[in-house]
């Protein structure tokens, strides 16, 4: 196995691969997962972790002689140092002094001294250690290193003092956040261990999968801001998108509508006959092309130099399926075997000013040349790479700063990559890596055609995930639902295991799940798995007979809309299952009301499910009276827990009204 997975425990060397479900493939020799599928055995993953638990005092009677040390100015390392006084405070009861650097130290740290130094690195280097390099962690991963009593947290970026921050409190604590009001402390801090550690996530960026606070953000170890920026656009119309934002630089608004006062604007050649995406050949006016590179980046510099942070900016299409069908497209998909061609040719002349831009910015500074990736999308008319080799056409190769990313839209997710029913998308996958040297993923967990129904991606993500990351991908993006607070359907479960996942592609998913359950319902968790284990399964088996049912797995699969798929007496059973998990929680409601009320709210959340199914699918088989006062339940439930949309792009006032309340 690489070293890339090697953990050491109170002096003895344990190799591990994830959580320790590992197991080799007798056939191939390869280590596999608890379900068969291959484990990524890569020198390019980077867990280099050595703990060591050593009888040295940290917090004795909630007082401790330590005090953290952090520099302001390093992004990320205030932060950091404050998530650790916080959450120390919260698991021990002891008080850690925060100390901004200044001149607070100007020697060396003695092995002697009680301090967590958070982003000093020359106080690191007097120790004799050195923060490997930006190409070793890149802008998440980071370095924990002791020196004696002493131990220096140090990173190359904000996200990786957010990621370190989190790896810290785990050996110290044994912290883990399961959801921002689950958080759990398994050690009672009366030692710190020693710690050796370089290790970066898996994913070098993770967007945020649901509708996220900044706290869950952070401690879930999403990355909490820049990979998705917002464009300077010239249009006041165009303000808001992140993605899918084409029109954010070149506005059809502006230049598709022609104004007597200004008819140098008006260019409808940049533009498909339908208004609805850009034609990447203007047309075939190579003249017009180049003004409209022009325009284009004149945005796209003004948004970079607004945000010295930015490290990817995107140039998406739009969410449509349809390319421009002018003449000159037409003949370079012949040509190239995609419209996808034109989109690289036309980024790369993006790409070729903006890091002239950086250069001279770099010049004139005389500070290091910033990395800026612009990223275009593969997906929906653009999913599929050119079937020209680079060999035969160069110009088809992305430049080493632009970046693609792959939206398999149409994928079953509730299967694999590495399962035969999505092998083409894995194959396209494949292919881009010829065209491009950096690629992200945008994946999807949700029906979107039915956000209240469950959607069985708990495992395979967790696989597709380390298929990606195989492939090369560094940013992850899975898309669940963006304004529901709360996500029925275990959608709490997704989140922790997208964030375990996501820092690590190797590791194991019973074990997750076991401690999700264990600490998110507490004495509810036997009923409250059982329930789970009945809804997968139950899901599992309608996707196991398309000929029957017709269910395909993928995300628009009407998993919602016929009453035979949920059948009312599974559905009652269900909340009659729930009704006894809340009774084992009863006990805390005078006791430990606060305890009562999370874990109230945490068992309400999965009832939805079934009583949305049953004032939908069911509704004829009630009295007018009771459905009536079922559906108003419901939405007092969905206004207490913030649930506001019931399909994409439509709030559920639509459903509401639809059924008369």
């Amino acid at each position: 196995m690489k070293k890339s997975a090697r953990i050491f425990f109170s002096l003895l060397c344990v190799t591990l691969i994830g959580c320790g479900q590992a197991q080799s493939n007798a056939l191939t020799g390869k280590y596999v997962d608890e379900f068969g599928y291959p484990l990524l055995e890569s020198d390019d993953l980077l867990h280099d972790v050595t703990v060591r638990d050593v009888k040295r005092d940290f917090v004795i009677d909630s007082k401790t002689d330590y005090k953290i040390i952090y520099d302001k100015t390093t992004s990320g390392a205030m932060t950091a140092a404050t998530y650790i006084a916080n959450h120390v405070f919260n698991a021990t009861g002891a008080a850690l002094e925060l100390i901004e650097r200044n001149d607070y130290l100007s020697g060396m740290v003695g092995r002697s001294q009680s301090y967590i130094v958070v982003g000093c690195d020359d106080l690191l280097n007097a120790t004799g250690a050195t923060l490997p390099s930006y190409a070793t962690l890149k802008s998440a991963g980071y370095y924990i290193h002791s020196f004696g009593k002493a131990v220096f947290l140090n990173a190359r970026g904000q996200y990786g003092y957010q990621q370190g921050v989190r790896r810290f409190l785990e050996f110290l604590l044994g912290f883990d956040f399961i959801n921002e009001d689950t958080v759990i402390y398994e050690k009672d801090g009366r030692y710190i261990p020693d710690m050796e550690i370089i290790e970066r996530p898996d994913y070098e960026l993770s967007h945020p999968t649901n509708n996220f606070t900044e706290t869950t953000t952070y401690g879930l170890g999403f990355s909490t801001s820049y990979t998705f920026m917002i464009v300077q656009s010239e249009s006041p119309k165009r303000t808001n998108a992140t993605v899918h934002n084409v029109f954010c630089f070149l506005d059809p608004d502006i230049h598709a509508e022609h104004d007597e006062e200004h008819p140098e604007l008006y260019h409808p050649e940049w533009f498909s006959d339908n208004r609805s995406q850009l034609c990447y050949n203007a047309h075939g006016d190579e003249e017009s092309l180049e003004l409209m590179v022009q325009t284009a980046y004149r945005v796209l510099e003004r948004t970079v130099d607004a945000n010295p942070n930015l490290t990817i900016i995107n140039f998406t299409d739009n969410d449509v399926g349809n390319a421009c069908s002018c003449e000159t497209c037409t003949k370079a998909v012949e040509r190239d075997g995609g419209i996808s061609g034109s989109v690289i040719r036309f980024v790369n002349r993006l790409d070729d000013l903006l890091q002239a831009h950086l250069e001279e910015e770099a010049r004139e500074t005389g500070t290091p040349k910033r990395t800026v990736h612009i990223q275009f999308f593969a997906y929906l008319s653009s999913l599929e790479p050119p079937k020209v080799h680079v060999s035969e056409d160069p110009t088809l190769k992305c430049n080493p700063d632009v970046s693609v990313m792959i939206a398999p839209l149409h994928a079953i997710y509730v299967q694999t990559f590495y399962d035969s029913i999505n092998e083409v998308f894995a194959n396209n996958i494949k292919r881009w890596t010829e065209y491009s040297d950096n690629f992200t993923a945008w994946l999807y967990e949700t029906d979107y055609h039915h956000y209240m129904y469950p959607y069985n991606t708990y495992s395979t993500m967790m696989v597709n995930y380390r298929f990606m990351r195989e492939h090369g991908a560094s940013l992850m993006l899975n898309e669940g639902q963006r304004f529901n607070k709360n996500v029925t359907c275990f959608g709490k479960l997704k989140e922790y295991l997208d964030s375990k996942a996501q820092f690590d592609v190797n590791t194991s998913y019973t074990p997750l799940v076991d401690k999700f359950f264990n600490y998110y319902f507490k004495d509810a968790a036997p009923i409250m798995r059982e329930y789970f284990e009945q809804l997968t399964a139950w899901e599992t088996y309608l996707e196991s007979k398309p000929e029957q049912y017709g269910l395909g797995g993928g995300v628009y699969q009407e998993i919602g809309s016929k009453a035979e798929y949920w059948p009312k007496q599974l559905l009652v059973n269900w909340l009659s299952m729930m009704d006894d998990a809340f009774r084992t929680i009863d006990k805390y409601r005078t006791t430990d009301s606060s305890l009562y009320n999370l874990l109230r709210k945490h068992i309400l959340i999965e009832t939805m499910f079934p009583k949305y199914a049953l004032c939908d699918l069911h509704a004829s088989t009630f009295t007018p009276e009771e459905i009536h006062q079922r559906r108003l339940d419901f939405k007092k439930d969905a206004q207490e827990l913030g649930m506001v949309e019931h399909m994409e792009h439509y709030f559920i006032d639509t459903k509401y009204a639809e059924w008369g309340i």
